[in-house]
């Protein structure tokens, strides 16, 4: 999982996970978001990854009535398949 928030807003907080076909699929926490199509999201500092890292921008939202959050589908800034090697700076 990946804490993120949108690049224009850093107010609007949310969690994506992705998947072994390398898609990415997230919830906003806050119900008022005004997440759109095409927004970019970014790492928000919390948890294991520093802030501003670009993670993608969103394909498509809805709201889940039932579950009262904001849905979105991420389409990553790269392709997880294509990479052959990895650095790890620290």
């Amino acid at each position: 999982n990946i804490s993120f928030m949108l690049a224009r807003s850093n107010d609007q907080l949310g969690v994506a996970s992705g998947n072994k076909n390398g898609s990415f699929s997230g919830y906003m926490f806050k119900e008022e978001s005004t997440v759109a199509e095409s927004d970019i999201l970014i790492t928000s500092g919390m948890g294991i990854y520093p802030a501003g890292i670009e993670i993608g921008s969103v394909t498509s939202c809805s709201y889940n009535k039932d579950k009262l959050i904001n849905v979105v589908t991420i389409e990553p800034v790269l392709d997880f398949a294509s990479l052959r090697k990895v650095s790890v700076i620290i």
